[in-house]
């Protein structure tokens, strides 16, 4: 990343949230754009500020500097999601991290603080979150990087996360339905698919996801001869954009280095910059499968045509089919227990 970095002037933060709230820009406002959010200093202030103005949060952290004042300031603030996501779930792959806690403090530190947010019995979500990829080696092949790779890691994680949560549970009742239903628990995990984008309730609200990992940072930023994409499918402003710490807004949150920066919230109003003519038009292109703005050809560009064509057919067919139909079995999931 190569743009300066920094914390949002809350006063701006502020001023973004009131526009949203204000026209209705946003059904969720996600506090992550290539940054890890407990580092802002006024997460709970801002947090608490969105919630006053009627907006869904969601928060995702890898929770290492979450500490419980902090989480009970979360919780007391009625976030709808907090998220763990925990992308290195073993010792092996959480040494990537060159954390200044070995794994098993950051497996003790996590459990603790979801134990406590269930114990807390608020309105949060709290969520577990797992990577999965039947591809692992051929998206990492020199990495020592332990995705999941097939149902049996799942499982096998699951049994190494779940327990740990559990003993340090301290609702007696909640903590034994689980335990009773820790074979059913497997079995439900069997049925998951390593391509799938799963959300499995335990409780009413407490979540297991699991999503498929691409290449979430695309190499074809770094590849100069690339073949380009004319079509495909992308929710970059026509589901979301992003807002960065200095108010400047892009298409979205792969784009870490601001390449697709439209306006800025210090300069126009975010409906006002939404309704630009130039912007209606990328809108307009994506809603047509189009793709025409040089970055976002990039991105589902790669080194080959035959690649290139297939990164573009496959936009089209995750975004518009595979993540609807997941979507759509979500809102029918049953809590294992109550």
């Amino acid at each position: 990343m190569t743009r300066e970095r920094g914390y949002m002037d809350f006063g701006l933060l502020r001023k973004a949230l009131d526009e949203i709230s204000k026209d209705r820009l946003a059904d969720f406002i996600v506090f992550h754009v290539m940054g890890e959010p407990v580092l802002y200093p006024e997460l709970a202030r801002a947090i608490q500020y969105a919630k006053d103005k009627g907006l869904k949060i969601e928060l995702s952290t890898n929770g290492s500097l979450m500490t419980e004042d902090m989480l009970d300031k979360l919780l007391e603030a009625n976030t709808d999601y907090i998220v763990f996501s925990v992308l290195t779930p073993d010792e092996k792959s959480f040494i990537m991290r060159r954390a200044k806690m070995n794994f098993e403090e950051y497996k003790k530190h996590i459990s603790t603080l979801i134990a406590r947010a269930l114990d807390k019995k608020s309105n949060s979500n709290i969520v577990l979150f797992f990577l999965t990829t039947p591809f692992g080696k051929l998206i990492f092949p020199s990495k020592e990087f332990s995705i999941i790779n097939n149902k049996k890691d799942l499982v096998k994680h699951v049994n190494c996360w779940l327990p740990a949560i559990l003993e340090k549970l301290s609702d007696k009742d909640v903590k034994n339905k689980i335990e009773a239903n820790m074979v059913n628990l497997r079995t439900r995990l069997f049925e998951l698919g390593m391509l799938a984008w799963n959300k499995f309730k335990i409780t009413n609200n407490f979540f297991l996801q699991t999503r498929v990992l691409g290449d979430w940072i695309h190499r074809g930023s770094n590849i100069h001869n690339i073949h380009r994409a004319s079509f495909g499918c992308c929710e970059g402003l026509t589901k979301h954009f992003s807002i960065l710490w200095d108010g400047d807004m892009v298409f979205c949150c792969v784009d870490f280095d601001g390449k697709t920066k439209f306006n800025n919230i210090k300069r126009n109003t975010i409906k006002e910059a939404l309704q630009e003519k130039g912007i209606q038009n990328y809108i307009n292109e994506f809603n047509r499968l189009r793709i025409k703005h040089p970055y976002c050809q990039i991105c589902l560009g790669d080194s080959s045509f035959l690649n290139a064509f297939v990164r573009q057919a496959g936009s089209i067919i995750y975004f518009k089919y595979f993540r609807r139909h997941w979507r759509k079995r979500w809102t029918k999931e049953e809590s294992l227990v109550c």
